[in-house]
């Protein structure tokens, strides 16, 4: 009689888990993905920004962004992890090349890479007696008080973050802005002396938890 349902008859070989390996970098190296895995998922974090000098505005966060199956080369490629800016103190000459006594615009955070994947470093804050507005980053920095009109905050890189917010200037006192943050923008200065809050972060579970 005739067998209409062809095949072959084996050995039952059942299917083969392999292990989530997660590497993580605080530190630029070198990285080699598991010969098993033709894809990875990748979260890079940049530097944060360093706060301005002279009722400065805060500094942005550094730019975050996830790549979740993202093709990377079977042999070893470098991995850049981007550190944060300084903050300005006394005469320190901040990245907008300024110089005066009561400081100048803060740094701006280094980013990193990963592969084509790059994420901006986070924007320094605003200068009051340089007139800087808050650096653009991954996320801008806030802008610095002064008066009689606050300076406004950094802008964001598309994706990384959010804006930095606006310095408040004006009735003989002031107050910097907050940098931005990635689930927020940096709040604008409204309360006289109270500088404004920086923007919130934002949670990730690449590590399998959620992790803020």
């Amino acid at each position: 009689m005739a067998n209409f349902n062809g095949g072959v008859v084996g050995v039952d070989n059942p299917a083969v888990v392999q292990p989530e390996i997660i590497t993580t970098f605080t530190s630029s190296g070198n990285y080699t993905k598991p010969s098993y895995s033709p894809t990875v998922n990748i979260l890079l974090v940049a530097g944060g920004g360093g706060g301005g000098g002279g009722v400065g505005g805060g500094g942005g966060a550094g730019g975050f962004t996830p790549n979740n199956g993202y093709n990377v080369p079977s042999s070893a490629f470098a991995v850049t992890v981007g550190g944060g800016g300084a903050g300005v103190t006394g005469a320190t000459v901040g990245n907008d090349g300024s110089n005066s006594a009561s400081g100048a615009a803060g740094f701006a955070g280094s980013g990193s890479n990963s592969g084509s994947m790059a994420v901006t470093g986070g924007g320094g804050g605003g200068d009051r007696d340089s007139q800087n507005s808050g650096r653009n980053g991954g996320s801008g920095g806030g802008g610095a008080g002064t008066v009689p009109g606050g300076i406004p905050g950094g802008t964001a890189t598309s994706g990384q973050g959010n804006n930095g917010g606006n310095g408040l200037g004006g009735g003989g006192e002031s107050a910097g802005g907050g940098g931005g943050g990635k689930g927020a923008v940096g709040q604008t200065a409204t309360v006289d002396t109270v500088g404004g809050t920086g923007g919130a972060g934002a949670a990730n579970s690449i590590t399998g938890s959620s992790v803020p």
